[in-house]
């Protein structure tokens, strides 16, 4: 009995001791399989060292896969955290006819992305990605709802500024477009479209395109054709006045009456006013205003009439002053000129209008020249002058002040008559060719505008006769 128990026992160790065997052997099998950098000291180690990389390499691959495969959507309402991930699936549909192009006739810099998606696939929506040549990954420039009853446009005038939307009605509910602007005109860029649907999403092939600035604007093709009979009518009329045939310019009654005026003043014995406006020197009114004042300025020389040219800026007062004497200098009373017919009293505008009210009412002129530009003040200028009884002509552009100077003065030139006043006074050939010119073109256009009116009338009433519709020819959308 007493060998049999010892028999036992040694068996029951001898167990033992390979169960601890074992587990020892597959711990060291576990540490080096999750160890990098341990050292391998037998080929078994090395064996085990090799299959860890695989497996480690495995595991990488597998990741990639994953994160190619994840997509996320920061600040997603739907997810505490604030991000959601999508899925891709290469059996969601993806949008079709999808095309990025210039934009025809423009100065560049803008491309249009258009694409097709039906209704029926319930997309939640789209997301334009875009990359330049010089860019490795795509950003998103912008998001697109589906499923809306409305072609819409989006346009991105820079990455720093916020979108603006445009809505359209549409018929094709399908069809969707994106205006991308602030584009570098030497680069190319690359499109994509990211569809998403229920935690999934799928994307397109990337669409190439540079955008190009376009040398000849094919819509404005008309504005051409009326510049160049414009040209045609000036130049030709300037030859017919240089070769010394009259050329017949209506009346001006407010230049007609101009001799009349300064001829009353010289018989009163009392001086001529004349104020060329509020406006700087680079303003056309002001410039047509000094214009007139030199035709003034030659008879008042002629005459030995008293004249005063109180101004309200500095240069205009230097080039009246210049223009003053150059006609006194042509009527060959260069003695009778002084340097104080043409002074200065004052930029600001009310401070301007009191200051010539006061020498109105003090000096009471026969005659007073209002041409140039006004604002406010022209009809405290007219009132005070109609009130010390003089003769008024007044000339200006500005539709607002018009009203007031034809209630308050005796003549008035309105709009382009200002302008045509040189012409009109000197008389010379060049200038009169050209006013004259500018008359013969603007009957032109008027007649194309007429013609014009009448031919889309009719292909609108008969669709039989779309083709005196003058769209097909001149690019009109």
């Amino acid at each position: 009995m007493r060998y049999i128990l010892i028999f036992l026992f040694l068996v029951s160790a001898n167990m033992l001791f390979a169960q601890n065997s074992d587990k020892k052997e597959v711990n060291k099998t576990s540490d080096v399989t999750i160890s990098k950098d341990k050292p391998q000291a037998s080929p078994t180690k090395n064996t085990i060292g090799d299959k860890k990389e695989e497996a480690v390499q495995e595991v990488a691959q597998e990741e990639k896969k994953y994160e190619s495969s994840i997509f996320k959507l920061e600040n997603h309402k739907e997810n505490l955290s604030g991000v959601k991930y999508f899925i891709k699936d290469e059996n969601l549909k993806i949008p079709t006819n999808f095309t990025v192009k210039d934009i025809d006739n423009d100065g560049g810099g803008i491309v249009i992305l258009s694409w097709k998606y039906p209704l029926e696939d319930n997309a939640e929506f789209f997301e334009i990605l875009r990359r330049s040549e010089k860019e490795k990954e795509f950003k998103k420039i912008a998001t697109i709802k589906a499923n809306k009853k409305e072609f819409v446009v989006k346009k991105v005038v820079k990455a720093t500024k916020k979108t603006s939307k445009k809505v359209k009605k549409a018929k094709d509910l399908s069809l969707y477009a994106f205006r991308n602007a602030g584009l570098n005109d030497d680069l190319h860029y690359f499109y994509k479209i990211v569809v998403k649907k229920d935690g999934r999403f799928n994307e397109t092939k990337e669409v190439k395109v540079q955008s190009l600035v376009a040398i000849f604007d094919a819509n404005k093709t008309s504005v051409l054709i009326a510049a160049i009979f414009l040209t045609f009518a000036i130049v030709f009329f300037i030859k017919m006045a240089r070769s010394g045939k009259k050329l017949y310019i209506r009346r001006i009654a407010g230049l007609d009456a101009v001799d009349d005026a300064v001829g009353r003043a010289t018989e009163m014995g009392r001086e001529i006013m004349f104020v060329p406006g509020i406006g700087d020197i680079d303003d056309p009114q002001t410039i047509a205003g000094l214009t007139i004042l030199g035709r003034v300025a030659k008879l008042t020389a002629q005459y030995k009439t008293p004249l005063s040219v109180p101004v309200s800026k500095s240069m205009v007062m230097v080039t009246g002053r210049e223009i003053v004497k150059e006609s006194y200098l042509s009527m060959g009373r260069p003695e009778n000129f002084q340097s104080g017919m043409v002074y200065y009293l004052t930029d600001d505008q009310f401070g301007f209008a009191a200051g010539v009210d006061g020498i109105m009412v003090r000096e009471k002129p026969a005659t007073i020249f209002l041409q140039g530009s006004f604002f406010a003040e022209s009809l405290i200028l007219a009132e005070t002058g109609h009130h010390v009884g003089a003769i008024q002509i007044s000339g200006t552009a500005a539709p607002s002040q018009l009203p007031f100077f034809i209630t308050a003065c005796d003549y008035t030139l309105m709009g382009e008559e200002l302008y045509a006043a040189s012409a009109y006074l000197s008389r010379e050939p060049q200038l009169l060719g050209s006013l004259r010119g500018q008359d013969a073109g603007k009957a032109i256009i008027l007649a194309a505008i007429i013609i014009g009116i009448v031919l889309e009338t009719i292909a609108a009433v008969n669709p039989d006769l779309q083709w005196l519709s003058i769209k097909h020819y001149f690019h009109i959308k």
